[in-house]
């Protein structure tokens, strides 16, 4: 988090680290699109930048922290889209996926 937070640019920026249980707990996985109720945390990092010329170094920290992330992360939240999710339906809804064809 610190590596990401020295790196990143952008006013908006940022990084949220929220924990999760009590009532998100209290509902089944399959009763609502949001599948990753069991999870203990939400982690959510961005960045922004006006610049196109600071396009690369932003998309690259942001790309970097999820490589450094990746053993801790099971899933993700369909309402912060991440184009550099493949097969996104497992990776949004868990098993709740295997419900549609995409």
């Amino acid at each position: 988090m610190r590596e990401f937070l020295e790196n990143v640019e952008g006013k908006d920026a940022g990084f949220f680290f929220l924990n999760l249980g009590g009532s998100v707990n209290r509902k089944l996985p399959k009763s609502t699109a949001f599948f990753w109720r069991k999870a203990k945390f939400y982690l959510e990092w961005n960045s922004s930048w006006i610049k196109k010329s600071k396009a690369a170094k932003n998309i690259a920290v942001v790309r970097n922290t999820c490589r450094k992330l990746q053993p801790f992360i099971v899933g993700s939240y369909i309402n912060v889209p991440d184009q550099g999710i493949k097969n996104a339906g497992p990776v949004y809804y868990g098993t709740n996926s295997l419900d549609y064809e995409e």
